[in-house]
This record gives C-alpha cells, structure tokens and sequence, in this order.
C-alpha cells in the first residue's frame, strides 16, 4: 500500500507543478536601461520554450505512474481471498 501512495502523490505532484507553471514570466532586465524590443522578445520565446518544454516531460511522465497504479491495484483486488 505504501508504494500506492507514493506513486499517487508522485502523479499529483506532477499536476500540480503543471497547474502553477508560469508561463508568462519575463526575463530578468535592468530597468534603467531597457532592452531592444527584439532582444527582448526573443528571451521571452526562449523562456517559454524551456517553461513547456518541462511542462511536456511532466505531462509524460503521469502515463506510467497512472500505469503503475492502475497495475497495483488490479493486482491487490484479484489477489483478495474470496
């Protein structure tokens, strides 16, 4: 039971690191000297593509945790004596 849990708090864990994923976030700057507009929005692009990139391994990642809990608990309710 204790590997259940694990498993099922490793598949939140992982939802929730989805759900507060930040997205729009900006890149670091000085703000007494601002950067070129095309600077700028290239290190945005690159923030957001490194923010989904993560997002997507997480993503993939809940498949087989849900598999292994699936599995668990299909083998603990066929092993239960009649």
């Amino acid at each position: 039971m204790h590997q259940l849990q694990k498993n099922i708090e490793d598949a939140e864990e992982r939802l929730r690191d989805i759900e507060t994923a930040d997205l729009f976030r900006l890149p670091d700057y000085d703000p007494a000297a601002l950067p070129d507009i095309t600077i700028f929005f290239d290190q945005v692009a690159r923030l957001r593509a490194r923010d989904i990139k993560n997002v997507v391994r997480k993503y993939n990642d809940i498949g087989p945790i849900l598999t292994k809990v699936y599995y668990h608990c299909y083998c603990n309710y066929y092993s239960l004596p009649d």
